[in-house]
């Protein structure tokens, strides 16, 4: 059994292996069987004696035999015969063959040397029978093989029989035959059932065994869950207990929220009333502020106007002060001619004086030229007086003017501003509107919500008053759950106990 256990103890092996395995370590008895029958005998009958030559021969023949197949046996490893199993199987069923071709052979020659009714040919039946016995014991893995063994070794004496005319002989061996087949296939089925058998038992005793070791396992894992389930359940019931004074002081709380929802709901209502008053104070004051940024406007296209109309009355006053100068102009031409005139009469006055009585009447008239020129120089220093006045009353209406028309241009531009920042101040109460209006609905939105909140909170109250009962029944159930899981304990100890004893 060395050899079978050394080269596979570890898994199961295939039945022609296994066969194989039987026959190679059967082998071992049955050719020292072999060497120890041929010898006796050849020494406890006349043979050796008779013929010592030939029974020598015969002798080493079986000895190198045996020492083939001792040394095959020994030498036999399942890992070299699963390397190269037809070797291995060739080897060993010709050297059986050669083996019981040989002892038939020495029984033909027993028989043919003695006859059949001598001692040595009784004596060499006899180990014969020995041989035959205990090769089908050895043979029983391999039927086939058997099948020739047996021939090979009793249908020479047959021959010998038919060749010598003993039919009764013949027909024993052939009857013999027959029965050492039938018995040989009995063995063989028998050898088939049993190492089948043995191979089934074997993986299920490997089988078995995992499930064992599973079992094993398992029962180890589940005395770990069972501790992990107590310490979870320890836990449980401990989580649950202050899970219970937690909701407790939620429920109180969420009562104190909801509360304080329903003051901020109620502020959220009040606030959006004042957001809606400030919205209508700020819709009038951009209405006022759209009416100023008319009126600016209006104002602004009169000073346009009275800039427009000061402008025009500059120019027509610049052109009074030079119709003005012109007539200053005229005036004093006019008061060159009258000295001229005056020259003139004083002239004819003088040439009328030298002419005597002739001249008196040119004289009259001289001195008529004379007063009119006097008058008219008189006229004259007079309308460049009052030209003088119109001109110093038109520079200062043209600088009263100018000043005027500054002033309106600045009251233009200040009224430009004052348009300008009014449509900025317009735009921007109309963003406040706007601005305020979604705050309003906004307010609306968030009071809304805050009413929902409420009742949600409400709910929740209640919600967690529900939560609490539950919690007491987890509470209750770790408590459960802690006992079956040392009940747990105490089983996988059981199954640990249990299994150890397989």
């Amino acid at each position: 059994m060395k050899n079978r256990h050394s080269n596979k103890s570890e898994g199961l092996l295939s039945l022609e292996t296994q066969s194989y395995v039987d026959l190679f370590h059967r082998a071992r008895v049955s050719v020292i069987a072999y060497f120890i029958l041929y010898w006796l005998m050849a020494l406890m009958t006349p043979f050796y004696s008779d013929h010592s030559t030939l029974a020598l021969t015969a002798g080493g023949i079986v000895t190198v035999l045996v020492g083939l197949r001792l040394a095959l046996s020994i030498t036999f490893t399942v890992e070299k015969f699963e390397v190269n199993p037809g070797k291995w199987k060739t080897a060993f069923n010709v050297l059986v063959l050669i083996s019981a071709l040989l002892w038939g052979m020495l029984n033909f020659l027993v028989l043919h040397l003695y006859g059949i009714l001598t001692y040595a040919a009784v004596y060499s039946l006899v180990m014969t029978c020995g041989i035959v016995g205990g090769g089908v014991n050895s043979l029983a893995p391999n039927f086939k093989l058997m099948k020739k063994f047996i021939a090979l070794l009793i249908i020479p004496a047959g021959v010998w029989g038919i060749m010598h005319g003993d039919y009764k002989t013949a027909f024993f061996m052939i009857l013999y035959t027959v029965l050492l087949l039938s018995v040989a296939r009995s063995t063989a089925a028998s050898y088939v059932g049993n190492i089948t058998s043995n191979l089934m038992i074997h993986e299920q005793k490997g089988s078995m065994e995992k499930t064992v070791e599973a079992i094993t396992e398992d029962s180890q894992k589940l005395k770990t869950s069972s501790h992990d389930l107590s310490d979870i359940a320890s836990t449980m019931h401990g989580t649950s207990v202050n899970m219970s004074d937690r909701l407790t002081d939620i429920e109180k709380d969420s009562g104190t929220i909801h509360l304080n929802a329903d003051a901020i709901s109620q502020s959220m209502e009040e606030m959006s009333e004042s957001v809606n008053s400030v919205a209508s104070c700020v819709g009038q004051m951009a209405l006022s502020i759209s009416d100023v940024s008319q009126s600016a406007g209006n104002a602004l296209t009169v000073t346009a106007e009275a800039v427009s109309k000061a402008t025009g009355a500059s120019e027509k006053i610049e052109r009074l002060s030079q119709a003005a100068r012109e007539i200053g102009t005229v005036t004093e031409m006019i008061n060159e001619i009258s000295d001229q005139t005056n020259l003139l009469a004083l002239n004819a006055t003088i040439e009328a004086a030298r002419a005597g009585e002739a001249g008196k009447g040119f004289t009259v008239v001289a001195t008529e030229i004379k007063e009119l020129a006097r008058q008219t120089a008189a006229a004259t220093l007079r309308i460049k007086q009052q030209v003088e006045g119109i001109q110093n009353s038109t520079t200062e209406s043209a600088n009263n003017i100018s000043e005027i028309t500054g002033v309106i241009t600045t009251v233009n531009d200040i009224v430009m501003s004052l348009a300008s920042s009014v449509e900025e101040q317009s735009l921007v109460s109309k963003n406040i509107v706007d601005d305020i209006e979604n705050i309003s609905r906004n307010m609306e939105g968030i009071r809304g919500h805050m009413v929902n909140n409420a009742e949600l909170i409400k709910n929740i109250a209640g919600n967690l008053g529900e939560t609490g009962i539950i919690a007491a029944k987890v509470k209750e159930g770790g408590s459960q759950a802690q006992e079956s899981a040392e009940g747990l304990m105490v089983m996988a100890d059981r199954l640990n106990s249990l299994v150890s004893s397989f």
